[in-house]
Parts: structure tokens; sequence; C-alpha cells
């Protein structure tokens, strides 16, 4: 109790909301309610990065891009290629659901259908919404802790073909490189956009282990994007999108070297979009049709490094097919309620999953799911902005779910103040190896239910002045049917036996002294407990606080530097005597960043960008140390 009054008390004395003003994007539509909408009607805690802040602080994967994000804890296995979990709000790391362009692209073949950060590049990221807070009624399974939806860039209206592009090199024998051409043809437009990245990589094990000799873990990745539209007419339209990305890594096991561990990871996305503006633009009514496959295999032969290997073969492939219909009525204004939006749809999505090797859970299964969605948002009085959304989901084989949420939104902009509020529930559905994955050692449980959560926010934004704001939310969740492995009986298998309580603030400060001159910075805080066992959650840290700076001391240069502070947190601590890994404490660690950008000429540009400044071995996981320090050079030109 006094952890938690504690934690009130903070958020309380500085009340928050989610995007610092001076940095953020007014204009920018993101969906966290019942439609889309502009980030101040918001009931949530959410961050927009843009592709202007993509460059100018030289972010080259979704991981990167995080680095900064409140109540978002980055855990990645070494440098690009490695394995990286987030843990969103102290929720599990498949409590997370990521999209591009509103379709999901977590794996369902992964054991527990978390996404891996470490694979994707930016060159054909318009922008990165960072929606934190149940939203399953909005999204479906997955959503406990947040939901993080890359835009892909989209062709300019004005022009018939414009071309873009970047070359770079530096460290670790590191070349990264993407070119692209858009524009707008009459009633047609297009956009192709190539990427490739290739690095000698870096040593992912920490230095303190034994059997350390230094071996790096390269990374190559190739990524093409193709998008096409057809305005057919003022009120109808059809768009097409076509995303491959192939990457191809080294990696190590857990506190051993092994050179000869490879591993290779390759995503198709597609989808086919119509749509209508009936009613003169008053009723939006979508159809899209997507589909994703993802292809992972790994390379383990017993060595003198890993005599033991656990996958010395595996091959996964998991697909997923989507079809949604969304719809959005705005309505006359009634008796002092303005601004109403009724949404409301349905979908069908189906998941696979195929897996083959030795030392792997072997599945091959399949499921379906159908959803119905509904939900409204208005303005009351011209002041209070409120919005509710409900989903239901019926499920084959698990029985689905129902999912709700609430929000509330007051500026009071006499005071420079802007109040939220937000509660709702969210669900994760069993994966398909959980459910019928087969090996030696665990068994697939079909009575599987889903993990529900019930999760809730409150806070406050004060701009005293039009240069600063302090902002501060707090947050609880409180998970129940989490599926944990148990090994009662050989073989194992999964169970919904655990339960989590999870309370916490972030608190941010924006200050804007000059308009040349930006400095951000937040502090999360994050109480997550088993609330069985009462232990900390692992690799949930009780603070980090981050900051960065973005300055431009003449118009042609900019600067911008970030600093992340991650806090002591639980973790499997690998030894020499426990060489697998007994519970213990991680420690904590810094880590810095810089990039500068020269604008030589309109359409032209020059960066440097200095990762690790410090060149801190700081283990974000235990027994994989971040990268060292590094700098990359490059140009970048825009026609």
């Amino acid at each position: 109790m006094r952890r938690l009054a504690l934690l009130l008390t903070t958020a309380l004395s500085l009340p928050a909301y989610a995007q610092p003003a001076p940095t953020a994007v007014p204009d920018t539509i993101v969906r966290a309610a019942a439609a889309p909408t502009t980030i101040e009607r918001v009931p949530a805690g959410v961050t927009v990065i843009t592709r202007q802040q993509i460059q100018e602080r030289g972010y080259q994967s979704l991981a990167e891009a995080l680095f900064t994000v409140p109540g978002i804890n980055i855990s990645p296995t070494g440098g690009l290629g490695q394995q990286t979990s987030i843990f969103t709000r102290g929720t599990n790391s498949n409590h997370t659901l990521v999209l591009i362009d509103g379709i999901p692209v977590n794996d369902p073949s992964t054991p527990a259908g978390a996404f891996d950060f470490g694979q994707d590049l930016l060159g054909d990221i318009e922008r990165i919404e960072i929606i934190r807070g149940p939203f399953s009624s909005l999204y479906g399974s997955g959503a406990l802790g947040g939901a993080i939806n890359l835009v892909t860039r989209r062709a300019p209206a004005d022009r018939e073909a414009t071309a873009f592009g970047e070359l770079a090199g530096g460290s670790n024998r590191t070349v990264r490189a993407n070119a692209g051409l858009a524009g707008t043809v009459g009633a047609f437009d297009y956009l192709a956009v190539g990427q490739t990245f290739s690095s000698q990589g870096s040593d992912a094990n920490a230095p303190r282990i034994i059997g350390h000799n230094g071996e790096r873990d390269g990374y190559r990745a190739v990524v093409g994007t193709l998008r096409l539209g057809w305005q057919a007419t003022d009120a109808l339209r059809f768009e097409a999108l076509l995303r491959f990305r192939e990457t191809n890594y080294q990696f190590d096991a857990a506190g051993a070297e092994d050179p000869n561990a490879t591993g290779s990871d390759r995503a198709w996305l597609g989808s086919i979009r119509g749509e209508a503006r009936l009613l003169d633009g008053a009723w939006t009514t979508g159809l899209r049709l997507s589909r994703t496959e993802q292809r992972r295999r790994a390379l383990d032969a017993a060595d003198g490094y890993n005599p033991f290997p656990f996958n010395p073969y595996s091959l996964f492939l998991g697909t997923r097919t989507n079809l949604e219909w969304g719809n959005q009525i705005r309505l006359p204004e009634l008796r002092g309620v303005s601004n109403i939006v009724f949404s409301f749809g349905a979908g069908v999505e189906r998941q696979t999953s195929r897996s083959e090797g030795r030392g792997v859970t072997l599945t091959d299964a399949g499921a379906t799911a159908y959803s119905l969605f509904t939900g409204i948002e208005g303005r009351v009085a011209n002041l209070l902005d409120l919005s509710a959304a409900l989903r239901h989901e019926e499920a084959e084989d698990y029985g689905g779910a129902t999912t709700w949420r609430l929000g509330a939104v007051l500026p009071i902009e006499s005071l420079g103040l802007r109040a939220h509020a937000a509660i709702g529930t969210a669900f994760r559905a069993p994966s398909l190896e959980e459910r019928f994955g087969v090996s030696s050692f665990v068994t697939g449980n079909r009575d599987l239910k889903p993990e529900h959560a019930l999760g809730y926010e409150a806070g406050l934004a004060w701009r005293p002045i039009p240069q600063v704001e302090l902002s501060g939310t707090y947050f609880g969740s409180r998970i129940k049917d989490l599926i944990v492995l148990d090994f009662a009986s050989i073989p194992g298998t999964s169970r919904n036996i655990a339960r989590a309580r999870i309370d916490g603030a972030e608190l941010a400060l924006a200050v804007m002294p000059v308009e040349s001159l930006q400095l951000r910075g937040s502090w999360t805080i994050t109480e997550a407990f088993d609330d069985t066992t009462d232990r900390r959650l692992l690799r949930r840290p009780s603070n980090t606080i981050a900051g960065g700076i973005t300055w431009r001391p003449i118009e042609q240069v900019t600067l911008a530097a970030e600093a992340r502070f991650t806090g002591a947190q639980n973790d499997f601590v690998y030894t020499p005597q426990a060489r697998f890994g007994t519970r213990g404490v991680n420690p904590s660690g810094t880590v810095a960043n810089f990039t500068g950008t020269w604008r030589v000429q309109p359409g032209v540009e020059i960066f440097a960008e200095g990762r690790n400044l410090g060149n801190t071995r700081y283990e974000p996981v235990n027994s994989y140390a971040v990268p060292g320090r590094s700098v990359l050079v490059g140009t970048r030109i825009s026609l």
C-alpha cells in the first residue's frame, strides 16, 4: 500500500499527458479511439515519431526508435538482427501488438506470439505511433500493454515523380542504403522503396563471460516496399501494398560464444483496400484483405563452443489472413454534443503455424476468429471529449473474448491544463504452439483460456507558459489467467495459472526556451509483480529515465542527442557457477547517442551518427551486452 501511495502522490504532484506539446505533431492522426483522431483528443499515453525525427535522431531500426519512449523497456540480446523484446507498462513481451498500416504483423509461429523488434528497418516508414494501455477493443488479441503502428511513406500529391535516397557507412564494416521513387500521375499514385543493410556486427556476449573471444555477430537485411493507389472518383479510392523483408544474422547462446549459429527471418505483407465516402462524406466505409507470411530458420550445429545445442536446426512458418470491414459515420450535432463519430465493423482472421526441426516444439495447426466491433466518440458542451469502444471476438477453439474501453479528455485552456482518464479490458488468445505444440518435454493444452487484463490510467498536462509543459500519467493493470509452462508432470504443458499486478507512472518535461532548441525528458516508474508469488516480474526495471536535445544552431545544421538510464531489474543472471542462469538482479546502465545533420543545399544532407558514445557494455538482458561505440557517416537526398 505504501508503494501504491507513493506512485499516486508522484503522479498527482506532476500531472501529465502522453506527448510533450513542444515536440508533438498537432495534426497527426492516430487510431487510438473509435475513429482516427488527433493526439489532443486521445485518452491514452501516445507518442508519435515522425519521419523528420527518425532522420534527425538517426534511428535505424524500430528498437532504436523506441529508445526514449516512456513506459517501454527494451530487452535486446545484442545489436541489429538479435532477438529484441519490449515490455510496455510492465506487461509481458507478447502483450504489445505491432501493426504496419493497421495490419497485425506479430508472427503466429512464435511460441507465445511476441514480436521481434530487432529485425525491421525504417527507410520506408513515415510515422511510428506508440499507443500505451489496453487496446484489444480496437485491435483485438495481443494489445494488453499497447499497440505500435508503423505507417508507411506516401506519394506526394503535387508531383509526378520525386526521388529520395540515402547512403551511409561506418564502424564494423557497416553499409546502409535506401532509395525510393514516388509520385502522382492523374488519378494514380505510386511509391517504391528499396533498403539494404550490411554489417560485420557487434560482439553480443558480455566480456565477463567465460570463453568470451570477441566474436562478432553479423547482420544483413533487404527490404522492398511497393504502394499503388487509384483515386477512381472523389469518393472512391483503392490501394495496394506489398512489403518484403529478409534478414540474415549470427547469434550467440546465452552466456556462450557460438560462431556457427546463424538465422534468417523472411516476412511478406500484402494488402488490398477499397474505401468509399457516402452521404456527402458523412459515411466512410472500407474493406481490406491482407495477408502476412513469416519464415524463420536457425542453424546451430554442435561444436566446441556449444557441444549441446538446443536448436541444431529449426524452421518456423506463420501466416495471418485478415478480412476487415470498417465504417465511420459522422453524425449531426445533437443538443450540446458535437464532433460525433460512430464506428462499427466486422472481421475474420485465419492464423496458421508450422514448425519442424530437432529440439523444438513441433506445431502444425491453424485457427479462425471472427470479430464484431463498434465505438462512438463526441465532444460534450464543446469541451469534454468522450469515447467508448466495444469488441467481441469469437474463436473456433478457445471460446473468444469481449473487450471494452472508456475514455475522457478535458482541456482547461485558461489554466493551461489538459486532463485525461481511461479504463478498459484486453486479452491475448493462447498461441497455436501453446495449444497444439508437441515435443519430448512439453505438450499443448487445447483447453487454454485467453489471458485477460483490466487497465486504467489518469493524468494531467500543465503548460504554465507556451514554451514549457509538465506531464504525468498514473497507470495500472490487473492481469489474470496468464499462461505459463507447468512442469508438474513430464511432459509439461501450458496452463492458466498466473496473475500479475502492475502500477506505475510516466512523468515528462518538455522545454523549448528558444525556437531553435528543444529539450525533453521522461521518468517511468514501474512496479510489476507476480500476484501469486509476490515477486517482481523479470526485465521490468522500477525506474527508467530518458532525455533528448534537438538544437539548430544555424538553419542548415541540426544536432540531436539522446540518453537513457535503465535501472536495476530482476533477470536470470549468468555466472561461472550457474552458466544457464539463476534468478538475480541485473545492474543498471546508461547509453547515450548523438546525430548531426548538415543541409548542404535544399534536398541534400550530410549526416553523422554516433551510438553508445560512452562505450558502455551495459547488459539490458543479462550476459548480452549492448554494441560498443560506433560511428556512421552518410548523405541523404530528396529530389
